[in-house]
């Protein structure tokens, strides 16, 4: 059987013969940057939208770049440094948001879309380049970074047009379906033949934004998002020149794209031979920079968290002490809290961010993952408060009822006391013990808050709140 699939706007027949991963592999090593007779310099600033690029620049009359999300420190580069024109479009940008303002002359910018498409609001790369370039003798250069449009459109630009191109830093992304047999036949690989014919690749740096993935059958390591740089094959054949290793990474490459990710190398399979001293140093400092990053981060929301939790213990233990009250004589205590409503700071995956309380297990709700998540319970009523008990999931994940606090609320919402420790165990951490209590001097709330401080999910298996009424109280 056939069909058709799409791929950020590829249509591909769909087929049952898939690539060997022999045949997957040599196309893929299309990417793998080769020695340059230019040594390599960084255009763009030293933040995401920065690329190396070949020192090869003279004689480059206009840039191209698609894509510029209201930032243009690549084309300001250009042109207060190099006197290269540069010509940019995007349909989501506006000229009076840009983060610096055109340079008359020497900067163009057309809202539209780069596409193949023959819409008003889209412009291919072929009529572009006609339209501004029509020297069919000058040199140009292309950045290009159109969130998945660079398939199509590379894909349907006559060879003559890519081959106006001296240098081409491209973004490419989705690269998780090379693993899909047709998006692969249909797309990569007549798209890297196309690129090969006509460039040379002489470096390569993963985006950090989205990690990596392992080639099955080799020792690549693939980022889903990949920037490359491209040189004109008629640039490589320089008689005389000194040629410039790969460096993977590069003393210049920006550490990561995205701060808050860790950073993201490539496997030495991406070399031809050791990593260059400079690349080892430069990876070590990237490592060394995030783990000091990390170690600070971690050791101030340890402080902070001790800190408040310290507080929090001592003001507890002071109301404990101050406090009066001891539970009624007379019958057990009754747990107000059973199939009671409950709303959740968050909820995980398909798990509903409201309910009602009950026990099950492994868990009766599920929170997301994140800073301050909480479940609120409504009693419906006010009652004295006696005793807190949790009881922790039952399957794995036990550690993560760390931190714990509650917060008393009257019927109007406000709260009744300040947030107050609820006595977690390293047995109850630790699954040696599933259940907690917390015994409380019998005070009144309708509402009952349960949150943690920790960067963490909430999951019990049970809750119950003894309380009495306020009659008899």
């Amino acid at each position: 059987m056939s069909g058709i699939t799409n791929f950020f706007g590829c249509e591909i027949n769909t087929t049952l013969n898939p690539p060997g991963s022999g045949e997957r592999l040599e196309t893929l090593l299309v990417m793998k940057p080769k020695p340059c007779p230019y040594p390599l310099i960084r255009i763009g600033g030293t933040g995401d939208g920065a690329y190396l690029v070949p020192d090869d620049l003279a004689g480059i009359t206009a840039c191209f770049s698609p894509g510029v999300n209201n930032a243009k420190d690549f084309e300001d580069h250009l042109t207060d440094d190099y006197g290269i024109t540069c010509h940019m479009c995007d349909k989501s940008s506006d000229p009076e948001k840009f983060r610096t303002p055109l340079k008359t002359g020497l900067q163009t910018f057309k809202k539209s879309w780069l596409d193949v498409a023959p819409a008003e609001d889209c412009i291919s790369l072929e009529r572009w380049v006609g339209e501004l370039s029509p020297n069919p003798e000058d040199d140009l250069l292309l950045q290009i970074d159109i969130e998945g449009a660079e398939y199509r459109n590379f894909l349907q630009t006559p060879a003559a047009t890519l081959n106006r191109f001296r240098i081409i830093v491209v973004e490419f992304h989705g690269l998780g379906k090379i693993l899909d047999p047709d998006i692969f036949r249909g797309v990569f690989q007549p798209l890297f033949d196309t690129l090969d014919a006509l460039f040379i690749c002489v470096h390569a740096h993963p985006n950090n934004c989205c990690g990596d993935f392992q080639i099955p059958d080799s020792d690549l390591n693939m980022p889903h998002v990949h920037e490359l740089t491209l040189l004109r094959r008629d640039r490589i054949n320089a008689a005389g020149r000194q040629f410039f290793p790969p460096m993977l990474p590069h003393p210049q490459d920006i550490a990561r794209n995205v701060g808050h990710n860790p950073p993201l190398f490539l496997s030495a399979a991406w070399m031809d031979g050791p990593r260059a001293p400079e690349s080892r140093i430069k990876m070590l400092e990237i490592e060394l920079g995030d783990l000091r990053q990390r170690q600070a981060d971690a050791q101030a929301a340890l402080a902070a968290l001790a800190a408040t939790y310290a507080l929090a213990q001592q003001a507890y233990l002071d109301i404990l002490n101050s406090a009066r009250n001891a539970p009624p004589d007379g019958p057990e205590l009754t747990d107000v809290a059973l199939a009671k409503p409950f709303t959740l700071s968050s909820a995980y995956g398909h798990f509903p961010k409201t309910g009602t309380v009950r026990r099950a297990e492994p868990f009766f709700f599920h929170t997301g993952l994140g800073a301050g998540q909480s479940i609120t319970v409504d009693l419906a009523d006010a009652y004295c408060i006696w005793t807190i008990r949790i009881r922790n999931r039952t399957d794995q994940c036990h550690g993560r009822a760390n931190y714990l606090f509650y917060v008393l609320r009257d019927a109007a919402g406000r709260a009744a006391n300040p947030a107050y420790p609820l006595s977690v165990e390293n047995d109850f951490l630790a699954a040696r013990c599933l259940a907690c209590e917390t015994q409380l001097p019998g005070l009144q709330a309708r509402y009952i808050e349960i949150f943690s401080t920790a960067v963490t999910a909430l999951h019990f298996s049970g809750l119950e709140i003894f309380a009495t009424s306020l009659a008899g109280a």
